[in-house]
């Protein structure tokens, strides 16, 4: 890695920056080698891609670990996160989630077990490329108009939420694909979501967790409620708790472009907390900045735009429950 980069990362975590040096001393030193990677300009031309490909290098190189570090860190729970060269690919073995069948055999008498074994298939995630335009804010921090953070949060955090929501739109479609037994509808009933988790925690052998938007965990209510839910409701807006099982909030987010929320408020989920991690995300290769023209810019002003490969899948052969609210 660049030491370049390896500064931009730090200014960007407030971490490793020489006590002596403020931040915007910090900041300012990486404008500066940011420009001297561009040739000297503080402006962005469309021959600064091609005359001065380090001055992307060292950018690409800071998101591509700031990137998988804040999608690793908001999945840990239930998504395999895996990280791979440009070209290769990830083959997951699935195993059937049951337990052997144990025969009764009565003393001293022989007995025709019929043998039993788990399935195992395999499962090749592919990828596809996200991108992110990224003109204004190289231009902006070049200039000085703005700082490397603006610019690293900008990116960051829409890629990691176009992620994110790609993750919650991949777990609601595999409702069909999770039998009755895990895939409840209908009006909230205490009855159903306590089976609900009752059978993903015999099924796993683990306590499960209760996920979802903040609207979405408000419809859990109990038909009498006591004075301390009462109180986390109104404190929270959700119990935090319901019958001793964990509730997490899901962030919500707008669909780019839109007011449209991205997530489904009737919709929770059901998980083990445990390793059984059922999605599983790929990111492929190395983050790039790429140059290109828009066809419908009359000024013949390029962009430059973030991308980064990514793949999702859920495995629905694992325990866990859906209940789509109605």
């Amino acid at each position: 890695m660049h030491d370049i980069a390896k500064l931009a990362i730090n200014v960007y975590k407030g971490t490793g920056v020489a006590t002596k040096f403020s931040r915007e001393d910090s900041l300012e030193t990486l404008r500066q080698e940011l420009i001297q990677a561009n040739g000297g300009s503080e402006k962005l031309t469309p021959k600064s891609f091609r005359n001065n490909p380090t001055l992307f290098t060292i950018i690409e190189e800071a998101l591509d670990i700031l990137v998988e570090e804040g999608l690793k860190g908001q999945f840990d729970m239930f998504v395999e996160t895996v990280v791979l060269e440009h070209g290769d690919t990830k083959v997951f073995t699935v195993k059937e989630n049951r337990l052997f069948n144990v025969a009764v055999i009565a003393d001293g008498i022989g007995a025709d077990i019929r043998r039993d074994r788990l399935d195992t298939g395999e499962l090749t995630v592919r990828t596809k490329i996200y991108g992110v335009a990224v003109y204004e804010e190289l231009s902006r921090v070049l200039a000085g108009r703005a700082d490397f953070t603006e610019l690293v949060n900008n990116v960051s955090k829409s890629y990691e939420a176009k992620i994110q929501n790609q993750i919650y739109e991949a777990i609601y479609a595999s409702y069909d694909a999770l039998g009755a037994t895990y895939a409840k509808s209908g009006t909230f009933s205490e009855a159903v979501l306590d089976e609900l988790i009752a059978h993903v925690e015999a099924s796993t052998g683990m306590e499960a967790m209760i996920l979802g938007t903040k609207s979405a965990l408000s419809k859990i209510q109990y038909a009498k409620e006591s004075n301390n839910s009462t109180d986390a409701h109104n404190q929270f807006g959700f119990y935090g708790k319901y019958h001793g099982t964990d509730m997490m909030v899901v962030k919500q987010a707008h669909k780019h472009g839109t007011q449209e929320f991205a997530i489904d408020n009737k919709f929770l989920l059901v998980v083990p907390k445990s390793p059984d991690k059922f999605v599983k995300l790929v990111l492929e290769g190395d983050s790039m900045i790429i140059e290109g023209q828009p066809e419908n810019r009359k000024d013949l002003q390029n962009e430059y735009t973030f991308i980064k490969k990514a793949g999702i899948t859920v495995l629905s052969s694992s325990k866990y429950g859906i209940y789509r609210l109605a």
